[in-house]
Formats: C-alpha cells, sequence, structure tokens
C-alpha cells in the first residue's frame, strides 16, 4: 500500500497544514517529529534537507516528493485534491 512520511516538527504551520491536506485526500500518512527522533533528523541532514515538512512517498522504497508546496502538486496531479 502506498504511504506518505511526513518529516515534521511541533509548531511548524507547514507541517500542520500538510497533515490536514492529507487527512482532506484521504491519503495514509506517517508523521515523524524530528525533534523527539534523532534518526530521522540525522537521515533529512543526510540528505541535504534543511526544512521541514518533508514528505516521501513509500511504496517498495521512500521516493522524495519534497515540502509543502510540493506536496500540493503531487496530491493535485493526482486528481486528490483541487486548488
Amino acid at each position: 500500500m502506498t504511504e506518505m512520511v511526513v518529516y515534521g516538527r511541533p509548531n511548524c504551520n507547514y507541517c500542520i497544514q500538510a497533515i490536514e491536506l492529507l487527512k482532506d485526500a484521504k491519503v495514509h500518512y506517517k508523521y515523524i517529529n524530528i525533534w523527539e527522533d534523532n534518526d530521522a533528523k540525522q537521515f533529512l541532514i543526510n540528505q541535504g534537507l534543511k526544512t521541514v515538512p518533508q514528505m516521501f512517498v513509500t511504496e517498495d522504497k521512500e521516493t522524495h516528493i519534497g515540502g509543502f508546496e510540493d506536496l500540493v502538486i503531487h496530491l493535485e496531479d493526482r486528481g486528490l485534491i483541487d486548488v
């Protein structure tokens, strides 16, 4: 099953908006708080990513989607939302 992984942190407005967007689109997702998960934070750093949220699609492997605006485009391209 396809699932979205959202790397974020508390009090991040774009993280909150991303989660709400995924809920509205009825997309299964897993939220990872990088302030509580140092391995996840290091994973993002190793990928050269410095901001949150960062979204990945998982099927056989994780594929990086990008940040909030990239998520909107990704969902819109698949007909899951109308913006």
